[in-house]
């Protein structure tokens, strides 16, 4: 973390820079992307504001704090709700494979397992 301010001008044309560095002693497992297939996802907007707004009554809540909130839960509605993709597709192609496969395969559950199969691997193109 840092934090930097500009001084006065002293006897020069040049303004000179204090920079303060904080040691944090927070660690990152790793960095968080928003992923694009959310934009659709039902309940994905309320998750957010939920979290932005959430534990505020006891005292101000800092910006990088509000982030850290929203980045937690939308990462455990992700694990909630089945969000990988190549999960889907696996799991989507072994349905369609054991429907087709049996003696009398419903043509409306084919037809809805290949939407499905389609929709995760047009998921997986976008992520």
């Amino acid at each position: 973390m840092s934090n930097q301010e500009f001084l006065d001008k002293r006897g020069s044309d040049h303004r000179p820079v204090l920079v303060r560095l904080d040691k944090t002693t927070v660690e990152y497992r790793g960095n968080f992307r928003f992923d694009k297939r959310l934009f659709n996802q039902p309940n994905v907007k309320e998750v957010i504001c939920l979290a932005w707004n959430g534990n505020q009554t006891l005292r101000r809540v800092s910006t990088m704090e509000k982030l850290k909130m929203c980045i937690s839960a939308l990462s455990k509605w992700k694990q909630e709700n089945n969000c990988n993709s190549l999960t889907r597709i696996t799991q989507a192609r072994a349905a369609l494979e054991f429907e087709q496969s049996s003696d009398f395969p419903s043509t409306e559950l084919v037809w809805t397992l290949k939407n499905d199969l389609c929709k995760a691997n047009q998921d997986e193109e976008t992520f």
